[in-house]
């Protein structure tokens, strides 16, 4: 019982270890080099996605959609008047 239950345990550190390392930003390759897994497969195995994981991607599109919308705006700020006192067509 003892090793079995000391197996599982080394068994769930290399886990996490696996699945913590390219999010920490160590290369996917180097990755399963020190952890072990021998094909792309097995390291998308270990990569479980929870709640928490869709929520921060989530959070990181609707920060990508509003820093886009930025840009557009300020990239169309110049064309709103065209002369004197014209609004362009282009106006937000």
């Amino acid at each position: 019982m003892w090793l079995r239950s000391r197996e599982r345990f080394f068994h769930d550190f290399r886990r996490t270890g696996t699945r913590n390392m390219p999010r920490d930003g160590v290369r996917e390759r180097v990755a399963m080099l020190i952890a072990g897994p021998k094909t792309r497969r097995m390291l998308d195995r270990y990569d479980i996605v929870n709640e928490e994981d869709r929520q921060e991607a989530a959070a990181r599109m609707a920060s990508g959609i509003e820093r886009e919308w930025v840009q557009i705006q300020v990239q169309l700020a110049p064309m709103q008047f065209q002369g004197e006192g014209e609004e362009c067509a282009l106006s937000v």
